[in-house]
């Protein structure tokens, strides 16, 4: 196991070859946004969001717990690689500096992907009595969450719990979001842009 512990993040991570995975938690104060440069820092390393279960707590606390791998799909033993995320977890509320690392790691590994199907994106405001509820299946991608994440950034949505999860090559990720004023995303026309955002980005080629 290996802690760093910093003054406004704390991160742990431990293997577990059982699962295949090391599993990443960090525990910080919410801000908007704050997901997709976690994502953008997992990703600017080389490394692969599989499975994740992201909290928010009453008080403000993000408590994300992350299970990771590198891109052979094996958990992560270097520590060098790990001390240097958790350097730059320590910076993950001052926004993103690893932006222009991370198009070359979200290019395919052996030319263009194959897609299997679709995106499918559903909104539902009836599930939750306080968020909105999105549902997001795809194929999976290096860095495919990052960009999920990033497009609710830039829509103004703050992630207030998240399920996700990977299924041979196809990520079902369920996200409980808010808008920026923290009710629920019920506009139509919001309702709509968001979506087509997200069925937009999935789409595009490297996807």
């Amino acid at each position: 196991d290996r802690v760093h512990t910093g003054e406004r993040v704390i991160c742990d991570v431990r293997n577990d070859h059982d699962r295949g995975a090391s599993e990443f938690s960090v525990v910080t104060k919410d801000a908007p946004g704050l997901f997709a440069r976690m994502a953008g820092i997992i990703t600017a390393n080389g490394l692969n969001i599989v499975d994740a279960d992201l909290y928010t707590s009453s008080n403000g606390w993000a408590v994300d717990v992350l299970c990771i791998t590198d891109l052979d799909q094996r958990p992560v033993n270097d520590a060098v690689r790990w001390k240097r995320v958790m350097d730059q977890m320590q910076l993950v509320e001052e926004g993103s500096s690893f932006d222009s690392k991370i198009p070359n790691r979200l290019k395919p590994r052996f030319g263009r992907r194959i897609r299997h199907s679709e995106p499918i994106v559903d909104i539902d405001n009836d599930v939750s009595a306080q968020e909105t509820v999105l549902e997001v299946h795809a194929d999976d991608s290096p860095g495919v969450l990052y960009r999920i994440a990033s497009v609710l950034a830039e829509e103004g949505c703050s992630i207030e719990r998240a399920r996700i999860s990977t299924h041979v090559d196809r990520v079902v990720d369920v996200f409980y979001i808010r808008a920026i004023s923290g009710e629920k995303v019920t506009s139509k026309d919001q309702v709509a842009r968001l979506k087509d955002a997200l069925i937009e980005e999935l789409k595009r080629e490297g996807a």
